[in-house]
């Protein structure tokens, strides 16, 4: 099915919108569970779901990426593109983030959409970058699900922070880290 993408398609949220908290700007991986009459759809996001207006034609049982935005004061769903049946989550979505479609990112985006967790081009190109350096990529991926799920600041100091607790290292082997890194004279996320 080809949808115009220059005409910038919305799917309008219904009242049900709300009791998921989004903001402006997050982007998610949706499916459609089931169509109704008068044009309206449930999206399923993660383990919840809701009503949505269409304002596109969309198919049930398919996943589609949505940010939100706000039109006339409005939540609104935009749909950004299909959802890849091969589980490359983020393959088809980082090109249009205009962000490196490295495995790094991939793997984020993937992670995040499996779980139902709605994210920013902003966070993900923050998180991507900090994962990078993060020797075990799963407890960063662990990390970063964390961190915006609860809404934490996403900052590179809660992150390595977060990811401390998530790996539960004792408060000693991190000191004896920071004691040697300081000696060493090592300018690492911990160290700053």
């Amino acid at each position: 099915m080809q949808i115009s993408f220059g005409k910038q398609p919305f799917i309008k949220a219904g009242s049900n919108i709300r009791t998921f908290s989004f903001q402006t700007g997050q982007i998610f991986s949706g499916a459609i569970q089931k169509l109704f009459p008068n044009d309206t759809a449930l999206v399923r996001v993660g383990g919840r779901a809701f009503a949505a207006k269409l304002e596109v034609p969309l198919e049930a049982g398919k996943n589609y990426w949505f940010q939100t935005v706000l039109v006339d004061g409005e939540v609104r769903l935009k749909m950004l593109s299909e959802a890849d049946a091969n589980g490359n989550a983020g393959k088809a979505l980082l090109p249009q983030m205009q962000l490196p479609p490295g495995k790094t990112f991939q793997s984020l985006v993937s992670y995040l959409a499996e779980r139902g967790i709605p994210f920013t081009k902003n966070d993900i190109a923050a998180i991507g970058a900090w994962l990078k350096h993060v020797p075990d990529l799963a407890n960063g991926l662990e990390t970063a699900a964390l961190m915006l799920q609860e809404g934490f600041p996403v900052t590179e100091g809660v992150f390595t922070s977060l990811r401390t607790f998530v790996q539960n290292t004792p408060v000693d082997q991190l000191l004896n880290r920071l004691q040697q890194a300081l000696k060493q004279g090592e300018q690492t996320p911990e160290t700053r």
